[in-house]
């Protein structure tokens, strides 16, 4: 199988595909051919896998997206809680059907934000 791609920049380039076996990209049976030239690079590979041009097949560095998501995801459950906990001491107003269906939605949301 041959596939090519525009390139851009000064990334490492390299042609891969899923093994399925060891859940890990692998570039065995692939062969990475870049054209400076062009900006062209070109995958050449002796088997019909599912495969792509990856840009780095190190480990991410910056854990900052990972942080903030951390962040975003305590301030989430944070108000869940506190929705939750504005509701439900309030007999009359949980007898409501919608305000019932709201508590259980707060707390599906609850449960699945920290599964």
């Amino acid at each position: 199988a041959v596939v090519s791609t525009q390139s851009t920049g000064k990334l490492s380039r390299k042609c891969a595909f899923f093994n399925e076996t060891t859940s890990k990209w692998s570039s065995k049976g692939c062969k990475t051919t870049e054209n400076p030239e062009t900006g062209k690079i070109e995958c050449t590979c002796d088997h019909t896998t599912s495969f792509a041009v990856l840009l780095s097949i190190s480990e991410i560095k910056d854990r900052t997206q990972e942080k903030v998501s951390l962040v975003m995801a305590i301030i989430n459950i944070t108000f869940l809680v506190l929705t939750f906990l504005a509701i439900t001491p309030f007999k009359k107003l949980r007898q409501k059907q919608l305000v019932a269906l709201q508590n259980q939605l707060v707390l599906s949301l609850i449960l699945g934000n920290v599964a």
